[in-house]
């Protein structure tokens, strides 16, 4: 029904009037239709912004979980670090009041005395200090009357006598005093002094002693003690000065000579320690010439590897004990200059070594004055035995044998291996008969506890023994490693020859087999010398 089917104005404009309301009603209704659906959808995008932000919350949660107890590990740790720094400190502390007691503790001396510390006390006993002190007062500005100069002038002037008994520079003497616990002693310089005198203070106590000829004044005086209380003093490096008490010579017994004889038969003619021996004690000497070597290349980074496995101790000890293995080398050239002797997987490049010997060429000249013509000689000695220490660390067999070892049988299979032709002669001797340059003979000796090496060399028929005996005096005067003895056996002159290998301290494999070849070549070209063919010739000469 429509509002125009009512006559009555008023139902129909009341109608008309609910009906707009019912029509407002609807649109209400259908707005209220669509904002509900507007709403689910605002209403699900802020779920899922409210799952999103829960996601965010939980991981910023778990990091400041993570940051929390980082930082209370972090505290404890810290903790525990204060504590040990703590530790430290009070020990840094404890080693220093420690140090501290050790400096302002006087030195005890050893109970050793040393030759150079018996030396200087000798003569500290028999030098006549306060009368050598009054001739030295006059001319030394307020030693009578200043006390602290009196002590001044009579360490100066032990310092002085230092000097002259072990021919030592300024310089020398200076760095000594750093090192040597019997000459500070001596000079009565405490052991915790650090200004010590230096070369310049040392040298203008020379130039004093110059005045009025007071140098010459000491001269006599102590020349005159010497002669007085029978004593010679000898001397010419910084350790071998001695005092000697001249006594009348008795003349040996028959018994003592033959002795001294059997002593110098088992001594070889001419060795490395008689070459150190004219520049200083040889086992002192040495001990100072590897230390040296030893931080010279070790420094250096192109040369360390080369003693990267070897210690000063090993370096210095082969050198003692096995020095009479090195057979006298000859002179040093161009066309015959150091080379390597380990085997080659023990070798190093040319470069390096090269640069290594002359370090310790340069070193022997400068530093302890060798001659320059015998000290690359020398540092092939002292570099063999470098290398056999090298080997020596880096064998994974045996390469020394204890003294207790050697038998016949141990030499016989050696050489035998090595390509030599061997035969046992006894319990106590091998003869190599060839494969060397001239046939040789081993034999272990118990007595002097040396292996005897031994050759013999036989003369042609025609040859008498004069002519031999003329003809070894001449190779002993040219061969400074070997000794010529012109013997009779089977009734025909020989010249034989002997070098003594002592086994004391074990005998290294590779130096045996060296010195036998070096032993064996010397020989060989000792006889290459033989102009009147007096000797048999060697083989394949």
């Amino acid at each position: 029904m429509t509002v125009a089917q009512f006559s009555d104005p008023l139902i129909a404009h009341t109608l008309e009037k609910h009906y707009d309301q019912l029509d407002q009603y609807l649109d209400d209704l259908e707005s209220l239709e669509i904002s509900k659906e507007e709403s689910a959808r605002k209403l699900v995008v802020c779920e899922n912004a409210l799952d999103n932000i829960e996601r965010e919350l939980a991981r910023f949660t778990a990091k400041k979980v993570t940051a929390l107890n980082e930082r209370n590990l972090a505290k404890e740790t810290t903790k525990v670090i204060e504590k040990r720094a703590n530790e430290l400190l009070a020990k840094i502390e404890s080693l220093k009041l420690v140090i501290k007691e050790v400096e302002e503790k006087p030195v005890e001396k050893s109970a050793k005395t040393t030759r150079r510390g018996a030396f200087l006390k000798k003569m500290d006993h028999v030098m006549p200090w306060p009368e050598l002190i009054k001739l030295v007062e006059p001319i030394y500005p307020n030693a009578s009357t200043n006390k602290n100069v009196a002590k001044e002038l009579k360490q100066r002037l032990r310092l002085y006598y230092l000097q002259q008994w072990f021919n030592l520079s300024n310089i020398a003497l200076e760095e000594l005093l750093f090192d040597s616990v019997s000459m500070r002693d001596f000079a009565g310089i405490g052991q915790n002094e650090t200004n010590l005198p230096d070369a310049a203070q040392i040298e203008k106590f020379q130039k004093l002693l110059e005045t009025d000829g007071i140098k010459d004044k000491l001269k006599a005086k102590t020349d005159q003690l010497y002669k007085e209380n029978s004593l010679m003093i000898t001397g010419g490096s910084i350790i071998d000065a001695t005092v000697i008490t001249i006594t009348t010579a008795k003349p040996k017994t028959k018994k003592d000579a033959a002795a001294a004889q059997a002593e110098k038969v088992k001594t070889n003619k001419f060795s490395f320690f008689d070459a150190l021996g004219k520049y200083g004690e040889p086992k002192e000497l040495l001990t100072e010439i590897v230390t040296e070597l030893h931080k010279t290349v070790v420094e250096k980074k192109e040369t360390r590897h080369y003693l990267f496995n070897s210690s000063v101790e090993n370096l210095i000890s082969d050198q003692i004990k096995f020095v009479s293995y090195i057979f006298p080398k000859e002179k040093i050239t161009q066309s015959n200059p150091i080379a390597q002797t380990a085997p080659p997987a023990m070798r190093i490049g040319t470069g390096p070594f090269d640069e290594i010997v002359h370090a310790l060429t340069f070193m022997l000249v400068d530093w302890f004055k060798v001659e320059r013509k015998t000290a690359p000689v020398m540092a092939a000695h002292i570099l063999e035995l470098v290398e056999e220490t090298r080997c020596q660390i880096e064998d994974f067999t045996q390469s020394i044998w204890k003294p207790v070892e050697l038998k016949a049988e141990l030499l016989d299979r050696f050489f035998s291996q090595k390509g030599f032709i061997t035969r046992k002669v006894s319990e106590e001797e091998v003869a190599v008969i060839g494969g060397a340059e001239v046939p040789f003979s081993i034999q272990i000796d118990t007595t002097t506890k040396n292996l005897v090496v031994k050759a013999i060399c036989k003369a042609n028929d025609w040859s008498n023994l004069d002519e031999i005996q003329v003809f070894a005096n001449e190779l002993n005067e040219k061969t400074p490693a070997l000794h010529f003895d012109v013997e009779i056996i089977n009734l025909k002159p020989v010249m034989t020859t002997e070098y003594y290998l002592p086994y004391r301290r074990g005998v290294p494999h590779r130096l045996l087999l060296k010195a036998c070849k070096s032993f064996t070549l010397a020989i060989a070209k000792c006889l290459e010398q033989d102009e009147r063919n007096l000797m048999v010739k060697v083989a394949g000469k």
